[in-house]
């Protein structure tokens, strides 16, 4: 698809070159990322998911790390559009935003909208959501609790990981195993890594 295209060259134009990040919103597109966001279908039908993915590694690479652009989209609600995109996505659009919104609340900036937040859908607040997508990573991974305590101390976060490496590639260890690797809280996407040596740069 032309706009799957344009948003990877863009991103890649982008990625740790501060001009073209300048170039980049004085040309709106900034605006033009919060709109794509706004497409119901983006993150839950499948034909939009390498559309899906080019909008997010954009965002990132164009955006994040730049504390005017930042900015800028904070101010034209972008971080709600953001959370309600998070609260409807797939499970894989879904780490990468929860990436992008890490690292944007890093700015001070952030903290009044993510507060300020409240789904259109649901009413529930952030940290609502947060703790809702919390559960069912939970219950994705089949972590057990006794007390509130957690049984697995060795692998209390992601106590499946063992059975993955011995099960079928049709079982739930395919699936593990096609998400992007982490380091730390950095997510693979497509044409770049969720890292950039400018944060909070000022142009």
């Amino acid at each position: 698809e032309i706009r799957e295209l344009c948003y990877t060259i863009l991103s890649n134009l982008c990625k740790n070159c501060i001009k073209n990040k300048k170039l980049f919103r004085k040309k709106n597109g900034i605006e033009l990322i919060i709109n794509s966001l706004k497409d119901q279908n983006i993150g839950i039908s499948p034909n939009y998911a390498l559309y899906c993915q080019s909008v997010l590694d954009c965002l990132w690479n164009a955006v994040l790390g730049n504390r005017k652009n930042e900015n800028i989209f904070l101010e034209n609600e972008g971080l709600y559009v953001l959370m309600e995109f998070l609260e409807t996505c797939g499970i894989f659009q879904r780490k990468i935003a929860l990436s992008c919104i890490s690292y944007l609340i890093e700015n001070p900036k952030a903290i009044n909208y993510f507060c300020d937040w409240n789904s259109s859908k649901t009413m529930i607040n952030s940290t609502q959501l947060l703790i809702k997508l919390y559960e069912i990573e939970d219950s994705r991974f089949s972590v057990k609790y006794k007390e509130g305590i957690l049984l697995d101390i060795d692998r209390p976060l992601n106590p499946k990981t063992r059975k993955f490496h011995s099960d079928s590639q049709s079982g739930p260890g395919s699936l593990l195993q096609s998400m992007p690797n982490r380091k730390s809280s950095k997510v693979s996407l497509g044409t770049s890594y969720l890292d950039q040596g400018e944060g909070g740069n000022q142009l």
